[in-house]
Formats: structure tokens, sequence, C-alpha cells
């Protein structure tokens, strides 16, 4: 269960808290990830995790960092300190386990008083799909558009729709960043099935935890605020969806 959060501020004025917190299973393994944002003007400075059904080992931090995470205590409890993350930023940590993972405990603040965490349940939950991503106009008649999987499942499907009059004639070039490229199927324009709407790109690709999926489109009409629209598919069919 993702669990989005909003601490309101008490009679001494605390900042208040509104983010957003989920611990997924890493497929083939009892190691989790803990992923951290926000979307309130205040900062997060400290994340606590301890297990309630399963042990915590270690930790190491994936992406929005530095960051100091330990273990200790008993039960085993995970504390992260000396990052911070504002608006549009996320915290991801690799953890491992002992055990199988289904319940946690979870506190989070503004690390202005490191002894003032109190916890909250937190489920366990399947990987989900999760991405970022940004197009650049290359002139008048092409497009890049790059989506980098932040999650820890793979996308099997990936699909692009432009927005206001922009519209897709030609796919030109794709690959993925990385250590090696992988290729799939390809990718194709096709249509919506919805009349009066713009074609879309629809891509079978194996797009990996870390890699980055770079797409070259030959345009036309597209006007200044224009945008596009990518959606992702993960083999277990879940998905996630990005308007950039």
């Amino acid at each position: 269960m993702l669990l989005l959060c909003t601490l309101l501020p008490s009679a001494d004025a605390l900042p208040q808290l509104s983010f957003s917190i989920r611990l997924e299973r890493v497929p083939g393994s009892t190691t989790l990830r803990l992923t951290l944002s926000t979307s309130g003007t205040d900062s997060i400075r400290l994340v606590a995790i301890r297990g309630s059904d399963f042990s915590i080992v270690s930790a190491n931090v994936v992406s929005g960092g530095p960051a100091s995470c330990a273990v200790s205590g008993s039960p085993a409890t995970l504390t992260c300190r000396d990052f911070e993350v504002r608006r549009g930023k996320a915290l991801a940590v690799q953890i491992a386990t002992t055990g199988t993972p289904r319940q946690a405990l979870e506190a989070v603040t503004d690390g202005h008083d490191p002894g003032a965490t109190e916890f909250f349940p937190l489920d366990v939950m399947d990987p989900q799909p999760s991405l970022t991503g940004s197009f650049t106009r290359l002139g008048k008649a092409r497009l890049r558009i790059s989506i980098t999987n932040t999650g820890v499942v793979a996308f099997k499907k990936v699909w692009f729709m432009p927005r206001g009059k922009m519209r897709f004639v030609r796919v030109l070039s794709v690959k993925h960043r990385r250590l090696a490229a992988r290729t799939g199927d390809g990718c194709k324009l096709e249509e919506p099935g919805t009349p009066g709407r713009p074609k879309l790109v629809a891509c079978h690709a194996d797009v990996g935890a870390g890699e980055t999926f770079i797409m070259i489109l030959s345009i036309i009409g597209a006007g200044p605020r224009d945008g596009v629209d990518a959606t992702v598919e993960t083999a277990d069919h879940k998905f996630a969806t990005l308007n950039l």
C-alpha cells in the first residue's frame, strides 16, 4: 500500500509535511525498496523504518542522497538522516531483510528533533512501475523523448501520445542507455481507436530498473505548449503514466 500522509502542525507550530512513502518487494529476493517523496513546502530530513514481521539487516542509498543510513536497536530500526527531500525530489533506499516482509512501521520528520519520531503502520507492497522522463525539441521536425525506469520492476511496453497540435509522423531511432542496449520488438505508430485523436507510438521493450529508454521521432504541427503523455506497463500488467 502506498501511504500518502499529511502531518499537521501542532501548537508548537511545527512544519506541515505532505509526503508519500512506499516499501516495495524487489522481485526474487527479501530485499525491499523504500521510496520517499514530498509534495509539501517543507523538506523531509529523517525517515525511520522497522519491520513488524521481519528484521532489517542493512541498507544502502540508491538515489536522492547523499544520506546517512544506519541500523540499530531492538527491534532493528533503520534510520536515515543527513539528507533533504524537497518538492519534486525523492529518496530511494535498498533494504536487506530476513524473513518474509509484509508489515512495517515508518516515521518521517523534518529532522529538527531526531528523537521525536512517531511510528505508523506501513504495508509492504508488490513492486509498482515508476518513471521519470523528459522531451526535447530538435528543431521543428524532430522530438527526443527519454524515459528512465526509477522502480525495481522492468517495463515491457511503452506508449507515447502527443498532446495539443503535435503529431507523430515516424519513429527515427530507439535505444536503451545503461551498461548495454537491449532491443525489443520495436516501435510503431498505432491508431488510438478514438476518432479524431492523433496516432500514438507503441513499443515492446525490456527496460530494466535504472535504464533509460530513448526515442527520436519526426513530428509536425508542434505548438510551444504541446506535450507528450507516456505510459508504461510491466509483465504483470501494472501501469504508470507520466505527463511530459
